[in-house]
């Protein structure tokens, strides 16, 4: 177990240069590429748009608390109005 965390220290320790397996190593084999680009767009567009969702619904709850605040207040008014009709009487 131990030597297979240490087997790039052995490879190197007996003189190779680089470890095999590694010559074929680019950095156009190692980068994601075109591939790896539309991934990431995907991603960022999908993120996008979930704030905009997120965005709109948060909006139209916010104004349908309003429009419920101001019923309330509304209905709170005519109630006061009526009990003062009423003791008028």
């Amino acid at each position: 177990m131990i030597l297979a965390h240490f087997s790039p220290v052995i490879l190197l320790a007996d003189g190779a240069t680089t470890p095999p397996g590694l010559e074929e190593m680019t950095t156009a084999t190692v980068t994601p590429g075109l591939p790896g680009f539309f991934v990431f767009l995907a991603m960022a567009v999908a993120m996008l748009l979930l704030a905009l969702d997120l965005s709109r619904r948060v909006r139209r709850s916010s104004a349908r608390e309003n429009v419920r605040r101001r019923m309330e207040e509304a209905a709170e008014a005519e109630r006061g109005e009526s009990r003062n009709e009423a003791e008028r009487s």
